[in-house]
């Protein structure tokens, strides 16, 4: 039955990128962050639905530099039992504040493709792929976009997780649907305040909501 969902948001999802072809509309905000969604999402598979059992053919995947989000993916792992896989690059990121600002703006302007390394072979056991980043310089990672261009993800459905010291999401929700153009990506859950622990509870509630309606 999910297969069939997934189909169903997968054809929605190419009607609206082929309606919205060279548009260049900021279509995921977070206005708020309230620790719920911090968007709309960009071709919603708010729809999910799964029956309890079939948890198994979710995924955690997630980069974190001296930020909540290696917290929150550990503790949706263990939560579901899903697999956690850390986007990791081959070099590393700097600590001091200055020279990470610097790689990260460096990256972005360039469209920078950081090597990972100690990645898995495919993607292919999983249907769901939580994944968490930290948004910087109003996007995602460009680790993070390194993952994504590296495997198939036709027909999977992202659900994106992150942290802003703004609380905003940015273009992050637009820079993901570019690189996956045929999956359905549901809106996204901003953790508010760099604070998880105090969420925790809020969060669980929304993977739930996401996993099983």
């Amino acid at each position: 039955m999910y297969k069939r969902i997934l189909a169903v948001l997968i054809a929605a999802a190419l009607l609206l990128a082929l309606a919205s072809c060279g548009a260049k509309d900021k279509v995921a905000t977070a206005s708020d962050a309230t620790g719920t969604d911090a968007s709309g999402g960009v071709s919603t598979a708010d729809g999910l639905s799964l029956r309890r059992d079939e948890a198994a053919n979710a995924a955690v995947v997630y980069f974190s530099h001296n930020d909540v989000i290696k917290e929150a993916a550990e503790f949706a792992a263990s939560l579901r039992g899903m697999d956690l896989i850390e986007i990791t690059p081959q070099k590393e990121y700097p600590d001091d504040e200055t020279a990470l600002a610097g790689r990260i703006k460096e990256e972005k302007e360039n469209s920078v493709r950081p090597a990972l390394k100690d990645q898995p072979k495919d993607l292919n056991a999983y249907d769901i792929l939580f994944i968490g980043f930290p948004v910087w310089e109003g996007t995602i990672p460009m680790a993070v976009a390194t993952f994504l261009e590296d495997y198939d993800m036709v027909d999977k459905a992202l659900v994106p997780f992150c942290w802003a010291p703004d609380g905003e999401v940015g273009e992050s929700l637009n820079d993901i649907a570019s690189l996956c153009r045929y999956s359905a990506i549901t809106s996204a859950y901003m953790i508010p305040g760099g604070d998880f622990k105090n969420n925790e509870p809020v969060f669980e509630g929304w993977m739930d909501q996401t996993l099983f309606g």
